[in-house]
């Protein structure tokens, strides 16, 4: 199969089109939701380092002053990055619902960091959310969606419709 450029889930067929691939193997979607988990739960614990930083002498002013803020937007802005790379591997509508993932994280930074004592709707909430997320990812879509251009500009001029 010839590579279209360098524009992943396409290739030239024998005729001379350019097609749409499938998303990619299992294994590159598993890869995907590690890195989208991943990049998630740092995502929140940069948040809540920040958070943390701020709480130093003279932060209020100018957060740059404060080293674990610092820190918190390093980790905050790298989970970010993260989140993008992972888009490359699998589908937004896979990778989306992972974000709850940070409340999960909350709880035991919680716990574990901060010694708050957690309720039991908070657990509870927190179960929900999880299963909630496990049941979007395994029977959400994850079927690959690739446009033309003619099908995209159809999408978006009146009647506006979908392509699929």
């Amino acid at each position: 199969m010839a590579s279209f450029g360098e524009v992943p889930h396409f290739h030239v067929n024998a005729t001379g089109d350019v097609v749409c691939d499938t998303e990619g193997a299992g294994s590159a979607v598993m890869v995907g939701i590690m890195i989208g988990l991943i990049s998630s739960i740092g995502i929140n614990l940069g948040q809540n380092i920040q958070a943390i930083g701020m709480q130093e002498p003279g932060a209020q002013e100018k957060p740059c002053t404060s080293k674990t803020w610092i820190i918190g937007l390093v980790v905050f802005v790298t989970g970010s990055l993260g989140n993008m790379v992972a888009m490359a591997f699998a589908s937004a509508s896979i990778l989306v619902p992972l974000e709850s993932s940070q409340f999960v994280t909350n709880i035991f930074f919680s716990k574990l960091y901060l010694k708050k004592e957690i309720t039991q709707k908070q657990w509870t909430g927190t179960s929900l959310a999880v299963l909630g997320t496990v049941f979007t990812c395994v029977f959400g879509p994850n079927d690959d969606r690739c446009f033309n251009l003619p099908q995209l500009k159809g999408a978006c001029t009146p009647p506006c419709t979908p392509p699929f």
